[in-house]
């Protein structure tokens, strides 16, 4: 018994639940019933305002969007297909996938591998500590959304090529990075 540490496992977040419930001291067994609580509350889970409308902008622009998640296959697969947004995924890396989850870099290199694609080819958002230490792990730049669990100071901390305070934010900054990536490409074929 004792208070829970809901700032610790908040900064945690992004690694495999069964490494954070280690790293809290909390036992093992707990992680299925996180798991199955999590499961049953699914509808309690809301989308950030327009985040729908970036994923479609982005797949209507033929960009690659992975998404790597500290989440077990199953219940992110549960996830994304209780809000149908699983289309929007060329490649999911789940954190049972990896032998090493967030904030190593290894799930960006598998997204990497899998797609073909190079370091500079790509951009990490997250809301996370973890996702902005693995962005750098894997030597990606990483944009921080500031509406996550994590207080946007302790992002800061991690010093983030971008932070996003608004979806808005967001938008722009991927337009802005698809833009420049799409006119560096025209450049190189000429």
């Amino acid at each position: 018994s004792g208070e829970i540490p809901y700032d610790d496992f908040f900064h945690l977040s992004g690694d495999s639940l069964e490494n954070i419930f280690t790293k809290l001291n909390l036992p093992n067994k707990m992680v299925s019933i996180y798991q199955a609580y999590s499961s049953k509350n699914i509808g309690l889970i809301k989308l950030h305002d327009n985040m729908a409308n970036i994923l479609e902008y982005i797949k209507q622009e033929d960009v690659y969007c992975a998404l790597c998640t500290g989440k077990e296959r199953v219940r992110t697969m549960e996830i994304l297909r209780y809000f149908n947004m699983e289309k929007y995924f060329k490649i999911i890396v789940c954190s049972d996938d990896v032998t090493a989850p967030k904030p190593n870099a290894e799930s960006v290199l598998v997204v990497m591998q899998e797609l073909g694609v190079q370091k500079g080819d790509c951009i990490m958002v997250g809301d996370g500590i973890n996702d902005i230490k693995c962005a750098y792990n894997a030597g990606i730049k990483a944009i921080a959304v500031a509406w996550g669990d994590v207080d946007v100071e302790d992002l800061k901390i991690e010093k983030p090529y971008q932070i996003a305070y608004t979806s808005e934010e967001l938008y722009d900054e991927i337009h802005d990075w698809i833009y420049l990536r799409k006119h560096e490409l025209e450049r190189s074929i000429y």
